[in-house]
């Protein structure tokens, strides 16, 4: 289970949304924009959420910021109007940086914080294999069917498969 794989994968998604936003019609200066605005409501997302895994419990808020990310992603793989790539935002961009800030307190919870630098350490080289991968398997996507949409349910997918680890960890015992 990695769980902060799942925010590098966004990390990964953003060239293609700017492709995919131009794809949709928009100019490159909306589709920065818009980026630029997923960064923006990310912040809020990162603070909310925070205070929600506090009052409600950091592995409800997680399944819940996942799931929100998923429709996401699906909504974008199947845009065709303003409206929904707005919605797409709306949707993905609090859960994106919701999962950024509570990924390292859900690590902490779970396995607690005395070997927390070296699960931290293995992690991060599959996550940086995620985020190096991700545009260039969204890009050869493009390439071969013209689309993104195959590129965004991947993501999508591979977050579903995160929910599904996720949903079903237990909290380690100690001996």
């Amino acid at each position: 289970m990695i769980p902060s794989t799942v925010c590098e994968l966004a990390d990964a998604t953003e060239p293609e949304l700017a492709a995919l936003m131009q794809d949709l019609g928009m100019s490159t200066t909306e589709a920065a924009g818009m980026l630029s605005a997923l960064a923006l409501v990310s912040i809020v997302g990162r603070v909310a959420m925070g205070w929600m895994g506090d009052r409600f419990g950091i592995r409800t808020v997680y399944l819940g910021s996942l799931v929100t990310l998923i429709a996401g992603l699906i909504i974008v793989a199947y845009a065709r109007d303003p409206w929904q790539i707005w919605l797409f935002m709306v949707l993905f961009a609090p859960a994106y940086g919701g999962l950024a800030s509570m990924t390292p307190a859900f690590r902490a919870d779970l396995f607690g914080v005395k070997a927390y630098a070296s699960i931290g350490g293995a992690m991060e080289p599959v996550i940086m294999l995620g985020t190096i991968t991700g545009p260039f398997v969204a890009g050869y996507i493009f390439d071969v069917t013209g689309s993104y949409r195959i590129a965004m349910l991947l993501f999508a997918a591979a977050s579903a498969v995160n929910l599904f680890l996720i949903w079903f960890l237990k909290r380690p015992t100690q001996p």
